[in-house]
């Protein structure tokens, strides 16, 4: 089992990653499921996708520590994963 989580504002399109990724990975035949968690604002406002993928039937899809973290934003939340993914800018 694979964990992903992509962290950011809104209006910079984590959503939209977050549900493609989901949707390529099932046509790669893995189970998925997806959660995304936002603040009310539409533009500037924290977003965090969390992102489960795995062959065998998803047991627990609550992602603490995920493998991969990729961060957009420098206002977004940090995790502790075993690979980030963020600008030097940003981290």
């Amino acid at each position: 089992m694979k964990r992903i989580i992509i962290s950011g504002a809104g209006g910079q399109g984590i959503k939209l990653m977050a549900i493609t990724l989901g949707k390529v990975l099932a046509q790669l035949s893995y189970n998925v499921s997806a959660d995304i968690q936002y603040d009310a604002a539409i533009r500037g406002g924290k977003i965090v996708a969390f992102l489960t993928y795995s062959k065998e039937k998803i047991k627990n899809p609550v992602v603490e520590e995920p493998d991969i973290f990729l961060k957009l934003h420098r206002e977004g939340d940090h995790f502790v994963a075993k690979k980030v993914i963020c600008d030097k800018r940003m981290c």
